[in-house]
């Protein structure tokens, strides 16, 4: 797992991760914290998330599955990887956390809107939780995401009590999005809940038991020889400071 930013691991403490799973943090972009540093960062590997994995000691031939999950800032390097197209064909499952920002003119991420599609279809798992908090120069992540999740059949579903509540979520497929609007918060503390809160949950509630489920686990604890690279999960969150 990567989680990265100066949220402390024990933001996951009581988080029921892939047994066993690998945990990468990256604390910094090029630079700095803010989404250009990220985007450089993944860019100075060509968006391959194999390199970027490998120059921190960790090879990704040794994850039977791959989960990408961001926090704020860090959707610039998750960008990155979703638009090289052998990285996002390595990756299950995908986790924003009021991670998806862009300019005043809103213009649709490709690498995301290719996995949101990709998910949609049922063949990954995509959760976004977004808020209406937005910057002086920039939209919020709600604003943000609506030209992406446009065109998709979205339907109003309920999401697994142990995720905080949203004041609405809407999901096709394997596509989510949990919208939080201000129900939390119009400032530091509503947006900073989806790294504190709502990602920890969903990686518990959602996105354990999916992975569990394409290793062919089932919810249970793997045993026999090659369990632990069968259960072996690695997931890439990114986020900036807090």
């Amino acid at each position: 797992m990567i989680w990265a930013g100066p949220v402390s691991a024990a933001n996951l403490a009581g988080a029921a991760l892939p047994a066993p799973a690998r945990v990468l943090t990256v604390n910094h972009g090029d630079g700095g914290i803010g989404s250009t540093a990220f985007g450089n960062l993944g860019r100075r590997f060509g968006g391959d998330l194999a390199e970027f994995c490998g120059s921190r000691g960790v090879d990704l031939d040794r994850c039977q599955t791959v989960t990408l999950a961001a926090f704020s800032a860090g959707f610039a390097l998750l960008e990155t990887f979703l638009r090289n197209p052998d990285s996002a064909a390595r990756v299950d499952a995908l986790v924003a956390g009021d991670a998806y920002y862009t300019g005043p003119n809103m213009a649709v991420k490709p690498g995301y809107a290719s996995f949101c599609a990709r998910a949609a279809a049922g063949r990954a798992l995509a959760v976004l939780s977004t808020s209406a908090i937005a910057g002086p120069d920039y939209p919020s992540s709600q604003a943000a995401l609506a030209p992406l999740m446009a065109p998709l059949d979205l339907r109003p579903v309920r999401v697994p009590d142990a995720i905080p509540e949203p004041a609405s979520a809407v999901a096709i497929g394997g596509l989510y999005w949990l919208r939080y609007g201000t129900k939390y918060g119009v400032g530091r503390p509503g947006h900073v809940m989806h790294a504190a809160r709502v990602v920890p949950a969903v990686l518990s509630a959602m996105v354990t038991p999916y992975l569990q489920n394409r290793a062919g686990l089932d919810g249970k604890d793997p045993s026999g020889a090659g369990a632990a690279l069968a259960a072996a999960g690695l997931i890439v969150a990114l986020t900036e400071n807090l």
